[in-house]
C-alpha cells in the first residue's frame, strides 16, 4: 500500500456519481455518453467499434436496438437458439439478428409494421426506442391506456426518468450515444408485472425486478468505512460497508480493476455486485472537497461559503488516521447525512504544495522545484488517477509519508 498521498486541489463539489470498471472509447470520454458507455460496455449490452470508437452521434439500425435490448434483459444468449425463419417478411432466414428479433417477438417487445415488414435496416428512431424500452420493462398494459404508441410511452419514459438526458425528437434517428443514455436510465427502473390473471388483468410495479437484476447484478446500499489507503487489513481491491443489507459477515467486498472507489469513502452508495464481485457504485449522498474552518460544532467550507452543522455521529480521519477532532486540517472531504449535517470527514494537513509545470517520468516539476511522486498516491476532485492525468496548473499538496497510516 502507497504510504504518501498527494492530492490536487479541486474546486467544491458536491453531487452523486459513479464508477465503473469499462473504460470508455475515447470518442465519449468527458462527454455526456461516458458514463453510460462505459457501465454498458462492462455489462456487454453494448460494444465500440474495433478502432476503439463508439461513433456516438451515429444511427442504430432496428435489428441492432433489437440485439440491444434483449441483451439488456439478460436474455441475449437466448437469441443464439432462436435463430432463424421469423415472421417478418423482410427478415430473411440467414439475418444475422433473427434470434434477437424472434425473442423480443415472442416476448411482445416488438410487433413490426402493419404490412407484416421489421425493416431490420431501418434507422431505428427516438419513439420507436423507447417504445420498446418500455415494453421490455412491461409497462405496455399502462401506456396503452395512457394512449399507446407514441404519446403513452413517451410519457412514461418520461415519469420513469428513461429518457431523462436525452433530446427525444419522435421520428428523428436515435444516435448510439442517447441510446446507451436511454438503456442506463432503465437498467433500475422497477419493472412492471403482472398481479393477477382472468378477464381483467391486474398490474402494478414490482421493486424487486429491474434490468440490472435480470443481468445477476445486487445492488446493496451501505455507507463506505474502510477503503485500503487508511486500513492496511484490507487487500488492494477491497472496501468495507458499515450496517449494509445482504452483506458477508465483515462487510467486505472484493472491487475489480477500474472501479474508483476513493470518491466513495464515507458516502453511503450502492454496489453492484456480480458473482461476487463490486463491478460499480453509484454514490447517494451529497458531499464536498474544499477548504475547511471548524469552530465548535460547525464546519465552514470556505469556497462553498456555507456553515453545517456538525452530527454527534461524526466519523473523523486526518491525514489518513483516525481522529477525534479535525484540528488544523487545511482541506477535506465532507460528506452530509439526509439532516444536512456533516456526518463524515477526511481531512488533511498538508506540509507544502507544488504548482505543476510538467511531468517527466515519476517527477513533477515545477517552478524552481520538483517532486519524486513515485510512492504517491495522487487524488484529483477525489478520485485516484495517474502521472498522465495531471496538467499544467494543477495545484499539488502533499505530506511526509511518515504522517500516513501503514
Amino acid at each position: 500500500m502507497k504510504k504518501i498521498l498527494a492530492l490536487v486541489l479541486a474546486l467544491t463539489l458536491a453531487l452523486g456519481t459513479f464508477s465503473f470498471a469499462a473504460a470508455a472509447p475515447e470518442d465519449v470520454v468527458g462527454t455526456d455518453y461516458e458514463d453510460a458507455v462505459g457501465k454498458l460496455t462492462y455489462l456487454g449490452i453494448i460494444a465500440g467499434f474495433p478502432d476503439g470508437t463508439y461513433r456516438p452521434g451515429e444511427p442504430v439500425t432496428r435489428a441492432q436496438f433489437a440485439k440491444i435490448i434483449v441483451t439488456a434483459l439478460g436474455v441475449g444468449e437466448a437469441a443464439q437458439y432462436a435463430a432463424g425463419t421469423t415472421k417478418f417478411a423482410d427478415v430473411p432466414a440467414d439475418h444475422w439478428a433473427t434470434g434477437y428479433i424472434n425473442v423480443a417477438a415472442d416476448l411482445g417487445i416488438i410487433v413490426g409494421y402493419p404490412d407484416g415488414t421489421f425493416a431490420p435496416e431501418n434507422q431505428v428512431s427516438y419513439a420507436e426506442a423507447i417504445k420498446m424500452i418500455v415494453a421490455a420493462l412491461g409497462y405496455t398494459p399502462k401506456a396503452e391506456q395512457m394512449g399507446g404508441y407514441p404519446g403513452g410511452y413517451l410519457a412514461i419514459a418520461a415519469e420513469k426518468e428513461i429518457s431523462d438526458g436525452v433530446t427525444v425528437i419522435n421520428n428523428m434517428a436515435a444516435n448510439r450515444g442517447d441510446i446507451a443514455i436511454m438503456i442506463d436510465n432503465a437498467l433500475t427502473v422497477p419493472m412492471m408485472v403482472q398481479k393477477t390473471w382472468g378477464q381483467y388483468p391486474e398490474y402494478g410495479e414490482d421493486e424487486d425486478q429491474t434490468l440490472m437484476k435480470k443481468l445477476g447484478v445486487k445492488e446493496i446500499e451501505g455507507r463506505v468505512v474502510a477503503i485500503p489507503r487508511v486500513d492496511s487489513k484490507l487487500d488492494d481491491n477491497e472496501i468495507r460497508l458499515g450496517e449494509a443489507e445482504d452483506k458477508d459477515d465483515n462487510g467486505v467486498y472484493e472491487v475489480i480493476e477500474g472501479v474508483d472507489f476513493e470518491l466513495a469513502f464515507g458516502n453511503e452508495v450502492t454496489l453492484f455486485v456480480k458473482k461476487d464481485k463490486v463491478l460499480g457504485l453509484t454514490i447517494e449522498s451529497d458531499f464536498f472537497l474544499d477548504a475547511i474552518e471548524v469552530d465548535g460544532d460547525e464546519l465552514t467550507l470556505e469556497d462553498e461559503d456555507e456553515d453545517y452543522d456538525i452530527s454527534d455521529d461524526v466519523v473523523i480521519w486526518v491525514n489518513g488516521k483516525s481522529a477525534k477532532t479535525i484540528g488544523d486540517s487545511d482541506y477535506a472531504k465532507v460528506v452530509l447525512d439526509d439532516e444536512d449535517e456533516v456526518i463524515f470527514i477526511d481531512a488533511y494537513v498538508w506540509d507544502d504544495f507544488i504548482v505543476v509545470e510538467e511531468v517527466d517520468d515519476e517527477v513533477v516539476f515545477g517552478y524552481d522545484e520538483e517532486l519524486d511522486v513515485e510512492d504517491y498516491t495522487i487524488v484529483k476532485d477525489g478520485k485516484v488517477i495517474g502521472l498522465d492525468d495531471l496538467e499544467e496548473g494543477d495545484i499539488l499538496y502533499f505530506r511526509d509519508s511518515a504522517e500516513f497510516a501503514e
